[in-house]
């Protein structure tokens, strides 16, 4: 059947008598049925009926084909197979395209038979040359171009039956039985899905990224989702990052403004909060990273750092645990009232509340109460102190 074009079934006796050809040479009705792709059980009703039923009448058009395709006269099997050829290459193109969105209807119509056809490719063991060089210029055409298929339900089936995309194969081993799929290097996806989320939270949005990769959206988004990555898509976002990185859209756009309140939503970080050394490491914490490389006296300076994109009485109560460990851990939280002053002072100079500065100083709000009473610290005078740092 061509494509678009609907093809009624046909006569079975002229195919009847061609298979009938062929068991008169060295050919039995189950190597018939082999290289035709044609069930055994199709093949004895075409020839002798079943169940005291006549022989098949009327037939499939593919089916037909599929019979017909065989040489009659071939009496060999050596001559037999310069006229067919091992199939596993066909089957492994078929694969490949499904693997990157082409699903077999695709195939189909730019080669101008029916999806059932293309349907047996993969599960006969030879099919004839002519097929198989219309496959492969095909394959060639189409290796490069995803498909679309935004339900994902072609490369989802792929997935599930662990076919292997294009990648696997070069021009020498696709046709080659004994060869082995080249399987891409892996890498863990964490310093790749942290770059992405950092670009987000500037308010590069995953379309943007996703063009500035030369990738389809729906699989650049995918990156937020897996665990490992291959070494080349690893290599495209660093690039990606590289590129956007340093830069922010312009202000007002509203693409932006809506990608960094969805980043803020979903708690991705900002690329504030990692270096080269610990982006790309599985184990390491962006806090952590932040006040390990900074002066243990300096408190206001780390502090800054993390308020500059991720003001820390935003962050939810697991990730200000974490914070509040690390702090502890390098001496980062004031001690004693007279420290508790000077640094509710020197950190809470925009006139916040004191249930906000003490999430910031990493301090129970009671603590601090206690020790701005201890210290004698007036509201009068907290407020001219705030007024002496907003002016300097």
């Amino acid at each position: 059947m061509a494509a678009g074009r609907w093809e009624a079934m046909r006569d079975a006796e002229p195919v009847r008598q061609h298979v009938q050809s062929l068991l008169g040479t060295d050919l039995t009705l189950r190597r018939v049925a082999e290289l035709s792709g044609v069930s055994f059980g199709a093949l004895e009703r075409l020839l002798y009926g079943k169940g005291g039923t006549p022989p098949t009448r009327r037939m499939l058009p593919e089916l037909a084909d599929a019979l017909l395709e065989i040489t009659a006269t071939v009496p060999s099997r050596a001559h037999r197979q310069s006229h067919l050829v091992d199939a596993v290459g066909a089957r492994r193109r078929l694969q490949a395209l499904a693997v990157i969105g082409w699903s077999f209807s695709d195939v189909a119509r730019r080669l101008g038979c029916t999806a059932q056809t293309v349907h047996r490719y993969t599960r006969q063991p030879y099919i004839t040359q002519a097929k198989h060089d219309q496959l492969a210029v095909l394959y060639d055409e189409l290796r490069r171009r995803p498909a679309h298929d935004p339900e994902r339900r072609v490369r989802n089936h792929a997935r599930r039956q662990r076919w292997n995309g294009p990648q696997a194969w070069t021009p020498q081993t696709i046709d080659d039985p004994a060869a082995e799929p080249a399987l891409p290097d892996l890498v863990d996806a964490a310093g790749t899905r942290r770059r992405v989320e950092a670009l987000c939270h500037l308010g590069w949005s995953l379309a943007r990224q996703a063009v500035c990769a030369d990738q389809p959206v729906a699989e650049y988004a995918a990156l937020l989702r897996q665990s490992m990555v291959t070494a080349e898509q690893a290599r495209a976002v660093t690039g990606v990052y590289d590129a956007l990185g340093m830069t922010a859209p312009l202000p007002g756009d509203t693409d932006a403004v809506l990608t960094r309140r969805w980043a803020t939503e979903q708690g991705f970080l900002p690329a504030l909060l990692w270096d080269d050394d610990t982006i790309d490491d599985p184990a390491a914490n962006a806090r952590y990273a932040i006040l390990a490389h900074g002066e243990h006296g300096d408190e206001a300076l780390i502090w800054r750092a993390l308020h500059w994109q991720v003001p820390i009485e935003t962050l939810p109560n697991n990730e200000l645990a974490i914070l509040n460990r690390h702090r502890h851990e390098y001496g980062l939280i004031p001690r004693g009232p007279e420290a508790i002053t000077k640094a509710y002072l020197a950190h809470c100079a925009d006139g916040c509340s004191r249930a906000i500065a003490a999430i910031r100083l990493g301090i129970p709000k009671t603590r601090l109460d206690q020790a701005l009473w201890a210290t004698q610290t007036t509201r009068r005078s907290l407020r001219s102190a705030q007024a002496r740092l907003a002016a300097a």
